[in-house]
């Protein structure tokens, strides 16, 4: 029994990733704003199903929503970025630093200003946000569990209401 969790959460996971990929590849201008409100949406559904009976219910849904997320930010400019990927950010971040130290131009550069430090500054944000999260989630969990899924709602939400497009050239 203690292997259905996973068993069911990995495969849920992989049809979020295709059904956000599915949306933003649809390539309508705010096309990751229906990501985050859909997945803001699915975040709804543990709260309303609470009980213990449909945990395995619960445990897809939140997978599900979790790999919608990943593909509305994959790319910072010309950086990837993966959301869920916390080591892979830390090994780019010691690549472009290493890069830096040694001097090595950047091939990819987007003009003048761009630079393996500045994508170093770039990957430090994104894992400095995962570190964030994981301190905040924590404190929730500890202080206040009732708030542990209202917040990351009104956080999806407000991206899906609010976020300006991803990619400003397509319709």
């Amino acid at each position: 029994m203690s292997a259905l969790a996973p068993a069911l959460a990995i495969p849920s996971f992989v049809a979020g990733s295709f059904a956000g990929t599915w949306i933003t590849t649809y390539r309508k201008k705010y096309s990751h704003r229906l990501v985050f409100l859909v997945s803001a949406t699915l975040l709804c559904i543990p709260i309303l199903a609470s009980r213990e009976s449909l945990r395995m219910v619960n445990i897809a849904v939140l997978s599900i929503a979790t790999g919608l997320l990943n593909p509305a930010l994959s790319r910072i400019g010309s950086e990837s970025v993966s959301i869920t990927f916390v080591t892979g950010t830390l090994s780019r971040l010691g690549k472009h630093l290493a890069l830096t130290a040694r001097g090595v131009p950047l091939p990819d550069a987007e003009g003048p200003w761009d630079s393996h430090f500045r994508r170093a500054c770039l990957d430090a944000s994104v894992w400095t946000g995962f570190l964030i999260g994981a301190v905040l989630s924590g404190m929730v969990m500890t202080l206040a569990q009732q708030f542990v899924l209202p917040i990351p709602i009104a956080g999806m939400a407000g991206l899906g209401i609010f976020s300006r497009a991803a990619d400003p050239t397509v319709d």
